[in-house]
């Protein structure tokens, strides 16, 4: 089974990565993400059009019971048009021919997203300019695989540490709400930082006013 996490930049992935790994790599089945993750999965961009994506995947899982989390935000690094962002519809189609994989959105506050890393693109403003463009795609993935009948799991961020989040995760991995929230106690550390508190009112109004155009 794969596990795979999707979200823009600054969803806090990478929190919810400490917690679920921590439960994953007590399985005998339990394979690190390095090769799937950085080294396979970054070829199914929008921008590669050749099939060296579906060869590694086929070469890589055929055959195989692997239990890997996997995880992505979007954009990635010095990826930051849509163009460079991984194609998710792509990599469901793909995988799954040969694992189960199992889609979690990771949604937070877009406000606290974007200001997770406000000089990225230049500038906070630009910044906000390109997780919206971001968000929209991503969305728009998500939307047709849900027309194809392909679960989406959404949790909220901010619910992690909550008896909400604790059991949409119990119930999205199997296994029981203690060892989640036994995880989570020793695993997952919340970021305290709110946008109110850091950005002046002119620039999250600014950031409000590009946010609520179509």
């Amino acid at each position: 089974m794969i596990i795979h996490i999707i979200g823009v930049e600054g969803c806090g992935h990478h929190g919810l990565e400490s917690v679920i790994v921590n439960i994953l790599q007590k399985s005998n089945k339990y394979v690190h993400k390095q090769k799937l993750n950085n080294i396979i999965l970054p070829k199914s961009r929008n921008c590669d059009k050749n099939r060296n994506f579906e060869k590694e995947v086929e070469l890589y899982l055929k055959n195989k019971n692997y239990l890997i989390y996997t995880d992505d935000s979007y954009p990635s690094g010095n990826n930051r048009t849509i163009n460079e962002h991984k194609n998710i519809i792509r990599i469901y189609d793909t995988i799954s021919k040969y694992q189960p994989i199992i889609f979690i959105y990771l949604k937070r506050n877009i406000y606290n997203a974007i200001n997770s890393h406000p000089k990225f693109d230049g500038n906070i403003i630009n910044h906000t300019k390109v997780i919206k463009e971001t968000k929209k795609y991503i969305e728009n993935q998500i939307k047709l695989l849900r027309d194809k009948n392909v679960k989406i799991f959404e949790l909220n961020y901010e619910d992690i540490d909550k008896n909400i989040g604790i059991e949409k995760i119990s119930e999205i991995i199997g296994v029981d709400c203690e060892i989640v929230k036994d995880s989570v106690n020793k695993n997952f550390r919340k970021s305290k930082k709110n946008y109110i508190d850091i950005l002046n009112i002119d620039t999250i109004q600014e950031m409000k006013k590009i946010l609520s155009v179509d």
